[in-house]
């Protein structure tokens, strides 16, 4: 019995040692949450200029064809960015179809750029590839490109950037 007693105190011990050290080590994540929450609401705003650029933003096609679509994104006035950022664009793509006009596509969801001080422009290429377009002479595809940019101060992940620019580009289906 005495053996028991010994090894109920030993455990009791251990658990009360590490119960308080598992309450300190959440006591300090949530401090350090609540800091970077503080630098998150402090950390600049900043308004950047964004273009996306279709290459070619129209294309003819003959009907049942695979072919690729290429643009790129070009981001300036970077000035009053933190540094070092990194940049992040994420790429959406929807279209709309005349006639009896279908696609299918793949493309590039996401680049991502790490910025160091001195900066005035960045351009990041975008594709989409393949695109199976099935139609006939006369259909009309319009697909358009929705790229959110968001560029991080590095050192704490806080949100500097946070914007859209939208592009499109017109497919013509041809005669045979």
């Amino acid at each position: 019995m005495l053996v028991g007693s010994g090894f109920t105190f030993y455990f009791y011990g251990e658990w009360s040692v590490a119960s308080s050290a598992l309450t300190e080590t959440l006591w300090r994540s949530e401090m350090m949450n609540y800091t970077l929450q503080q630098v998150n609401a402090t950390a600049p705003k900043v308004t950047i200029t964004l273009a996306f650029t279709p290459t070619p933003a129209e294309k003819q096609v003959l009907p049942n064809t695979v072919t690729f679509l290429t643009g790129y994104v070009t981001a300036t006035n970077l000035t009053d960015l933190l540094y070092p950022a990194t940049m992040v664009m994420n790429f959406t793509v929807t279209h709309l179809a005349t006639g009896n006009a279908t696609v299918e596509y793949n493309y590039i969801p996401y680049q991502m750029v790490y910025l160091a001080r001195g900066m005035d422009c960045v351009q990041v290429p975008w594709g989409l590839f393949p695109l199976e377009i099935h139609g006939k002479a006369g259909d009309q595809i319009l697909i358009y490109v929705t790229v959110r940019v968001l560029v991080y101060w590095s050192y704490v992940n806080a949100v500097m950037v946070d914007q859209t620019v939208t592009g499109a580009f017109t497919i013509y289906v041809g005669g045979t």
